[in-house]
């Protein structure tokens, strides 16, 4: 059961993936909400809520997974990663700010954690933090 259960739940996160890489309008909306969800318009800032209460959501699951024993920690460890790198990014901040609340007492102190430890240099140079993105364009710019 704990496998089926881990297996579902990397098909929800594979989906929510695919369904914004196959559209390049979410794509942009995604990077530029990262960059600065301040600066989106009302609309977009509601969809951009909605895209990263979805990778939340998921990454809220895969900490309750591991608090249960169905995930170990090294397959955590390895989601840690990528949750760093977005607890380092401006719009996700800020999202957190508005929406942390909703999310499990536990979880929240696992995302302020990563939101105060120091981006690895690897990470870093991912996308800069603040970078304006467009990925139809395959740039950045600081």
């Amino acid at each position: 059961m704990r496998a089926s259960s881990a297996v579902a739940h990397t098909e929800a996160i594979r989906t929510t993936n695919l369904v914004i890489v196959q559209d390049p309008e979410l794509v942009k909306l995604f990077w530029s909400g990262l960059a600065n969800r301040a600066a989106l318009n009302d609309e977009n800032r509601r969809r951009f809520d909605f895209l990263i209460s979805a990778q939340t959501q998921s990454w809220e699951q895969s900490w309750r997974f591991r608090e249960a024993g169905v995930i170990d920690d090294a397959t955590w460890k390895g989601q840690q990663v990528g949750i760093s790198w977005f607890a380092h990014q401006p719009g996700f901040i800020d999202y957190i700010g508005i929406y942390g609340a909703m999310l499990h007492p536990g979880f929240t102190a696992e995302l302020k954690k990563l939101m105060a430890e120091e981006l690895s240099p690897e990470l870093a140079m991912a996308v800069p933090q603040g970078a304006s993105v467009d990925p139809l364009q395959g740039s950045s710019q600081a």
